[in-house]
This record gives C-alpha cells, structure tokens and sequence, in this order.
C-alpha cells in the first residue's frame, strides 16, 4: 500500500485526482494538449486548451492557497460531473479495478458511434481509444476512415487519419495527401495550414514550403495565438530567426492584450531567446491575470519559477492551482510528478501521481 503524502498540498493534489478518476465524464476523452515536463526546459507555446478564465485570481498563487479546505475544493472538482451521472454505465467505486473502468470506457464511446454513426467527432474518439489503449490498429484505421467520409472536409477528422498513419503506419504518402485534402477543403483555417506546415518540416524537411504555409496561415489569421506561435517557433528552429519570431510575438500580444497563449509564447521566447527575465515574468505574470485557471499558463510560470528563481514553494503552489482548476489534466499530473522527483526528492509520491495519470490516460485513450 502507497504511504499517503504527508503535506496539505499533496493531499489535496491526489483527492482532486482520486475523485478525476472514479468521476470521469462520459461525454469523450479530452483533447490531446502539448506536454508540460515539470521543470524541463520551456518551448514557446503553440497554444492552449480551452480554459474556464473568470475575473477573479492573481498571481501570487501560495496566498491564494494559505488556508485552503482540501475537502472543499475536492467537492468543487466533483460537481462539474454530477450532470454526467446518468451517462455512466457503471457506478464508481473505490474497488473498481482499472481493467474494470476501461472496458467500461469502452462500451461507452461504442454506445454512443451506434447512437451517432456519422458524427465524425464521437467516431474520432472511439478511434483514438481503440489505437492507444486496445492497441487495435486494424479497427483504429478503420475507424479514422469512417470518420474522414462521414465529413469528407472537417480538419480534425482528416488529420486525426493522418496522425494515425505518420504515428503508427509511418505511410507518409497517404499522410500528405490527407493533410493536403484538409488544405484544399479549408485553404484559410489556421490549424489545416499549421498541419500541413508541421508535416512537410518535420517529415519532408521541405523547410521552405513549411515557410510558405506558416505565413499564409498567420495572414488568414492574423489573432489567432496558437498560429503565430507556431510559427515563431518555427522561425526560431529552422530559420534561426529571432527577429522575425520576436515581432510575430510582440503584434500577437498587441491584438490580444490578454490572451494566455500570446503571453506566454512571448514570455517564454524572452526567458529562452533573450534572457530578458524581467520581462519574461512580466509577461507570464499577465497571462495568470488574464487566465486564472489556464493550466499552461500556471504551470509554464512554475517552470520559469523553478529554473530562473529558484523558488520552490512559489512552483508548487502554481502547479496545485493548476490541478486543482483542472483536475483531469494527465499534463499538469505529469509536471507535479516531476516536481516532486527533482525537487522535493519524493520519488514515492512522483510514482503515485504518475500512475494515476497513465490510467487517465488509458481511459482517455491517450
């Protein structure tokens, strides 16, 4: 049996997750977010999950959390399931084994491709389940196939196929041709052109068509964050141009003030890029303030704070608030179990945190 973790900290930590994992929603896995390694070095941020931002928060996190009711917040992280209760096939137990929960997880995403056959979206995620978790990479295939002709122009249907066949196949002919069908079908969305672009650098070394493809999604949409970070990103790494990169940052933030994303690409290219700290912290400090509960904004903060500040308690703190306010983030679990590893030295409760996260995961289908 797992020694229980001795700080008011980590025991809210592992209820939050304890109760992620008896309650997960019925309603499809989460979207895939970029990983956050605890206290690896930062990337610039080519976007975010949708948060739940209010006007309410700050920055300095360990106040807001001197004196908090574990049990309160626990409560909180529950409610947000309760109008799920009559969509789970199963009521929840303690003694509910993992093989248990995912054959559950199951019968759930089948049930709901028979009620909603040619929903592209609900036949995606039984994909994704049956291509991470079962392992079934037949019927996975299958099912990306039935999706893409159930919406023969949706973005996210053809490139989920695609990923597959990159990931799995490593069948880049028919990857390409799904990437550039989602091109064809949507010659201005930002995430079709920032696909593409993704593939033809990372695959085909095609640097200059990538190139190409970044600019004119960042003309299509000029405040969309994700795309610009993208690719400013990209022209850090293949161009090796920081200027150019700098100046795509900077006119982000200028269209959107307080937007997370923007802020902290921005702040995370001054931190990397410029060793401008007092900056970087500016930035990210603003981005908390626009985005209370953006799970990337807290934890890309706890990161600059462990690696440019050396301020533990202050980490901590940001990374329970971002579990806290998203208690089934499997990234935000994973940044927590790094932190306690290399920082608090406590590889027995690293190991729990990271356990929980890899059966998120499996439920998931991640």
């Amino acid at each position: 049996m797992t020694a229980p973790l001795p700080a008011l900290a980590r025991d809210l930590a592992l209820c939050c997750l304890f109760l992620s994992l008896l309650c997960n929603p019925a309603n499809g896995g989460l979207a895939i977010p970029g990983l956050r390694p605890g206290a690896a070095p930062m990337r610039l941020r080519g976007g975010a999950r949708p948060t739940k931002a209010d006007d309410k928060g700050g920055v300095l996190a360990k106040k807001e959390w001197e004196g908090v009711d574990k049990d309160e917040v626990a409560l909180e992280s529950q409610s947000q399931y309760d109008d799920d209760d009559e969509e789970r096939s199963g009521e929840g137990s303690d003694e509910m084994s993992d093989d248990a929960a995912l054959e559950d997880r199951e019968q759930q995403l089948r049930r709901r491709v028979e009620a909603h056959p040619h929903d592209q979206e609900v036949i995606c995620d039984l994909a994704q389940f049956v291509w991470n978790t079962l392992g079934d990479l037949d019927e996975a295939e299958r099912l990306y196939e039935r999706a893409a002709e159930s919406n023969p122009h949706d973005v996210d249907a053809l490139q989920s196929w695609a990923n597959f066949l990159v990931g799995e196949k490593r069948d880049l002919e028919g990857a390409e041709a799904l990437y550039r069908r989602a091109v064809e079908s949507n010659p201005n969305d930002a995430d079709a052109l920032t696909g593409l672009a993704d593939f033809l650098s990372e695959e085909r070394k095609d640097i200059d068509n990538a190139d190409l493809l970044y600019k004119h999604a960042v003309e299509a949409n000029p405040a969309d964050a994700e795309c610009i970070g993208a690719y400013a990103q990209f022209l850090v790494e293949e161009r090796a141009d920081r200027d150019g990169a700098e100046k795509l940052l900077y006119k982000a933030v200028d269209a959107c003030p307080k937007d997370a994303t923007a802020l902290c690409s921005l702040a995370s290219f001054l931190c990397q890029e410029r060793r401008d700290i007092e900056g970087a912290e500016k930035y990210f400090e603003s981005a908390i303030l626009a985005s209370p509960h953006d799970a990337d904004a807290l934890c890309d903060l706890a990161n600059f704070k462990v690696q440019e500040k050396r301020d533990i308690e202050g980490a901590e703190a940001l990374i329970l608030r971002a579990l806290a306010s998203n208690p089934e983030d499997c990234d935000v679990m994973d940044a927590y179990a790094s932190f306690l590893e290399k920082e608090k030295r406590d590889k027995e409760a690293a190991r729990e945190v990271r356990r929980r996260a890899d059966s998120l995961r499996a439920y998931n289908g991640e």
